[in-house]
Formats: C-alpha cells, sequence, structure tokens
C-alpha cells in the first residue's frame, strides 16, 4: 500500500500530505459519484421497465377483453344466423300448410257449392295468412295475397258464387309462388 502511495506522490509531483489527501478526495469523489450515478441509472431504468411491464399487462387485459367480446359477438351472430336459418324452415314449413289449406278449402268449396260456412271458413284463412305474412314477411306480401284472383269458373257451379271460388284458387296460387319464392332464397 506504501508503495501505492508513493507511485501516486510521485506520479503527480506532490509533497505535503494536504495535496495528497485532497487528490485522494477528488479521486474519490470521482470514483463514488461515478458509481452513484451508476445505481441511480440503473434504478431509474427498472422503474421504466417496470412501467413498461405494467403498461404491457394492461394492453394484454384490453386485447383480451376485446377477443373475449370479439367471442361474444361471434357466438351471437352464430345464434342469429341458427334462428334465421331455422325461421327460413319455419316460413317453408308454415307457407306449405297454408297451401294445403288453401287445396282444402277449395275442395270444401266445389263440394259444398260456395256455401256460407265455407265464406266464413274463407275469411278465417284469409286473416291467417295475412296475419302470418305481416309478422314474417311485411305489408308488400299481405297486398299480393289479397289481391290475388284466378278463374272462379267452374261448369254447374253458382254464378254468384264465382268470385269466392277465383279467391280462394287466386290465393292457392299465390302460396304456391311464395312457397318456390322461399325455398329459392333459402338455397342461395
Amino acid at each position: 500500500m506504501l508503495e501505492a502511495v508513493k507511485v501516486i506522490r510521485d506520479a503527480f509531483g506532490i509533497e505535503s500530505t494536504l495535496g495528497f489527501v485532497t487528490l485522494m478526495a477528488v479521486a474519490c469523489g470521482v470514483v463514488g459519484a461515478g458509481v452513484g450515478w451508476l445505481v441511480d441509472s440503473a434504478y431509474k431504468n427498472s422503474h421504466t421497465i417496470e412501467k413498461q411491464l405494467e403498461s404491457a399487462k394492461r394492453d394484454v387485459e384490453t386485447e383480451r377483453g376485446r377477443a373475449d367480446g370479439l367471442q361474444r359477438e361471434v357466438v351471437n351472430l352464430k345464434r342469429q344466423l341458427d334462428a334465421s336459418v331455422i325461421a327460413k324452415g319455419g316460413q317453408i314449413s308454415q307457407v306449405a300448410k297454408f297451401l294445403m289449406a288453401a287445396e282444402e278449402l277449395e275442395r270444401r268449396c266445389i263440394a259444398e257449392r260456395g256455401s256460407f260456412a265455407v265464406e266464413k271458413r274463407s275469411v278465417e284463412f284469409y286473416n291467417e295468412v295475412a296475419t302470418y305474412l305481416k309478422e314474417h314477411l311485411g305489408e308488400d306480401y299481405v297486398a299480393r295475397f289479397k289481391a290475388a284472383m284466378a278463374d272462379g269458373g267452374q261448369d254447374k257451379f253458382p254464378f254468384d258464387k264465382t268470385a269466392l271460388l277465383g279467391r280462394i284458387r287466386g290465393r292457392k296460387v299465390f302460396l304456391a309462388q311464395l312457397l318456390q319464392e322461399l325455398r329459392a332464397r333459402d338455397a342461395r
């Protein structure tokens, strides 16, 4: 150690104790300041890294929430699509039932020669179908159904009842066309 003191005194040309102590104080101050600077930089960087880590965690949570939201939206859209497919199939089924009822009503009208009971059932049938069309397909379908008319002429059929038979036949034709339209739409 004395050898190190001698080397330092000779290198700087220091003869006095005060000069040596001052040089050592400055040297230790520079080294201590350097060490302090390194420690402080590491401390600051550790907080920066912690902040970046917290920010990354928040970003991950946000993205996870978005992903969960998107997944829920996909599930809801799938349910809506499934409901739509079921509804389309249900529409086809219901219109087919209405078409069979119209055929039965036409046979009954011819067999009973347009009796009052047939007229009454025809009005009930119209109301059932019109209500269904309005709820499931819209007013334009109701208007087309209401306007549907076909030839009501039939041998030995009362002339005053041909309009009733014409309405029944026209509505039956409308239902058959609607059934084809729904099947074509469902095939797309």
